[in-house]
């Protein structure tokens, strides 16, 4: 599955593939990362006791965010400034909803248990994860619809009580790097008065 999923690049650069699965094998977040496609792969394919559930047949496709674990949330800038929100979109795929909050729930147990937690935290956690998504689906639904003036969902910016100290934290560092162009400096050039990506080995 995962030659598969990565066959063009393979082609086209072998030795970051390599690089790639060699991060993969060196533990279970890591492994995470990697594999989205494989986890979509078998929920898809899934027809156990539970297949009637959102994710299984009859549920309706929509646009998932695809590979939602916490390495794939941070700070991002919009026009009203700093917010956090999903940063890499590179496996979004069409499917039911539910598969979305089953990768999220997921990817959170899988950083969680590389903490000093045991089963009950793990679930915990989980389960509070499920009923966010749930309640939050439920206030959207309920409200006006969204519009440049009330935008879908609950947004945590900074400087608001929202997040916690260390989501606080993280959306600072975005705004300062923002500030300093940091990553176009690093990661783009200016050749001919446009602006490119950085390639190199």
């Amino acid at each position: 599955t995962l030659v598969d999923a990565d066959r063009d690049l393979i082609a086209a650069r072998p030795g970051l593939v390599a690089q790639k699965y060699a991060a993969m094998a060196e533990g279970p977040q890591p492994f995470l990362r990697g594999t989205a496609g494989l986890f979509y792969r078998d929920v898809g394919r899934y027809r156990g006791p539970q297949s009637a559930v959102a994710h299984g047949d009859g549920g309706e496709a929509v646009q998932l965010y695809g590979d939602p674990h916490l390495e794939n949330i941070g700070a991002v800038v919009d026009d009203a400034g700093m917010l956090l929100d999903g940063v890499d979109f590179d496996a979004s795929i069409a499917g039911p909803f539910a598969w979305d909050v089953r990768r999220a729930a997921l990817g959170l147990r899988t950083a969680l248990s590389l903490g000093a937690f045991d089963d009950a935290a793990l679930d915990t956690a989980v389960h509070a994860l499920a009923l966010s998504y749930g309640n939050t689906l439920s206030s959207v639904s309920s409200a006006a619809p969204a519009g440049p003036d009330r935008p879908t969902g609950a947004i945590v910016r900074e400087g608001t009580p929202a997040g916690g100290r260390i989501v606080q934290d993280l959306l600072a560092d975005g705004r300062k790097r923002a500030q300093s162009r940091e990553e176009l400096t690093e990661y783009t050039q200016q050749i001919d008065g446009a602006r490119w990506l950085q390639r190199n080995d």
